[in-house]
């Protein structure tokens, strides 16, 4: 399968393009071979996206790299003196005071720091005037033909299904025609670069994607495959082009199981998801381990929801490590009706109001609204660079939002009944609602949970008073009482 999202085993040739008429760092030479893959440069993936290391650079424009520990940055001086600054985690660079956003973020492993090539290559075309063209298979790399405003596919795997990127260099309108097994975009205008002409072939929704040039407009063809729900196109948010989504069936209920409108008869199954866990310890503030904490409320909380005789399915009931996405495939397997995932907040030491900021916070899965929202679910997504060894992305990104629409429209609207009833059901409890009491993020551990879900924040563990209940055994018990309470709430509105 050919990929937008792989540099592997392809060569690249720099040229200059002269007339370029601003300013510029010009390469050590004017023409070079550059190998990648088993050549003089390594290359490796974070989170499906190709990068570089540094070295690249190093030899493209001479002069040398300096790693600056306490800002973590990476300073490149290039050999006429310019100094480009790229920090760790970050996708902003700064060439010669001038700003310019690699779109992924700088990354770091035991081997180098890394760049990400596509974006690089794009800023060292567009900002410097320097070419590249790649005889091999990376569509993303090549360089337009002349008129060309379509440059580039990619064919991407998704958990939910199959992603084709386009990318263009303007909006084009489109036009798609189902015809089985195929699907059928005509792209108003559109024309496309010769490297499009490279069949892509897949193993997954999309087994073969494939181009036709006409008078006037650019037609892609997609030969299908599997047992696909929809086929969604929307354009790409981050980048000009785009996006054809074609999305798997969800598993069908049984008879006996439910449907979001229609509850299944007899006990119902919740899930309940103690935070972190082994070697994520999660918060630790004075001694109190966030992991100790929702693993206690957990099993409190499972012998309530019993008294009221429902099933309950825990994620981990000792103190294990389970990863971001163990835990909603779980819930799913376990056919759970409804998933609660158990926090505790807490703010950073330099946090203005550290010891004054106390409350409670029900989370459903959708895009953050504020700044607040977005930095809690990083901190809590910052385990998923556990799972992989390496830093990775700590947020659900804008094309993924967009694979997740699926999702958010079977549930939604229950997840949002949920966290209404638990509000409810916490007033006049000792550690007050934080703000409405009710907000939203993207938390990955609330992905692939395809039921009413909701990540519960209990308190602040960096409050003094929230801290001693949540570390209380009574206080836990409460919280168990009281959730208990608002999921039976949400359940019974709902059966009716």
């Amino acid at each position: 399968m050919t990929r937008f999202g792989s540099v592997r085993s392809f060569l690249c040739t720099v040229f200059l393009i002269f007339g370029v008429t601003h300013a510029m760092d010009f390469p050590a030479y004017e023409s070079k071979d550059i190998h990648f893959k088993g050549g003089s440069y390594s290359d490796t993936t974070f989170e499906d996206i190709p990068y570089v290391r540094v070295d690249f650079l190093e030899e493209l424009f001479g002069g040398a790299s300096k790693w600056v520990p306490g800002a973590q940055q990476l300073k490149f001086r290039t050999a006429n003196g310019r100094e480009w600054v790229f920090s760790l985690d970050n996708p902003f660079l700064s060439v010669g005071g001038e700003m310019f956003n690699l779109t992924y973020p700088v990354r770091r492993d035991a081997e180098g720091i890394y760049l990400p090539v596509h974006p690089l290559l794009r800023l060292l075309r567009v900002k410097f005037g320097i070419e590249f063209s790649t005889p091999g298979k990376s569509a993303a790399a090549n360089t337009p033909s002349s008129g060309a405003n379509i440059t580039g596919m990619a064919l991407e795997e998704r958990a939910n299904g199959s992603l084709l990127k386009i990318k263009t260099l303007s909006d084009v309108k489109w036009e798609g025609l189902v015809a089985p097994p195929h699907y059928l975009l005509k792209l108003a205008g559109g024309k496309f670069d010769s490297s499009c002409f490279v069949k892509l072939e897949g193993k997954g929704l999309i087994r073969e994607a494939s181009v036709l040039q006409e008078k006037g407009f650019g037609q892609i063809t997609l030969r299908l495959g599997g047992n696909y729900d929809t086929i969604e196109v929307a354009r790409d948010t981050e980048l000009p082009g785009i996006l054809v989504m074609v999305r798997k069936k969800l598993r069908e209920p049984k008879a006996e199981e439910a449907s979001p409108e229609n509850p299944r008869a007899g006990p119902a199954t919740i899930i309940v998801d103690a935070g972190h866990g082994g070697k994520d310890r999660g918060a630790v503030i004075k001694g109190v381990a966030e992991a100790a904490i929702t693993l206690a409320v957990a099993k409190e909380l499972r012998k309530s929801l019993l008294k009221l005789g429902y099933k309950v399915k825990l994620t981990r009931d000792e103190d294990e490590y389970k990863t971001l996405r163990e835990r909603p495939q779980f819930a799913s397997d376990e056919g759970g009706d409804v998933f609660v995932s158990l926090h505790c907040n807490s703010l950073p030491k330099n946090s203005r109001n550290r010891n004054e900021t106390s409350g409670y916070t029900v989370y459903i899965l959708r895009e953050g609204q504020s700044e607040e929202d977005k930095a809690l679910a990083r901190r809590e997504n910052q385990a998923i660079q556990e799972e992989s060894g390496k830093s990775g992305k700590d947020e659900i990104a804008p094309v993924d939002w967009i694979l997740l629409e699926h999702q958010l429209n079977l549930y939604s609207k229950q997840s949002e009944s949920l966290a209404e009833s638990i509000v409810k059901n916490f007033d006049g409890f000792d550690v007050p609602k934080y703000s409405t009491g009710a907000r939203q993020a993207g938390f990955f551990v609330l992905v692939g949970a395809y039921m009413p879900a909701v990540l519960f924040e209990m308190g602040f563990l960096t409050h003094p008073q929230d801290r001693r209940i949540l570390g209380s055994k009574s206080g836990q018990r409460e919280i168990a009482r009281r959730m208990a309470a608002a999921i039976d709430r949400f359940q019974r509105r709902a059966a009716r």
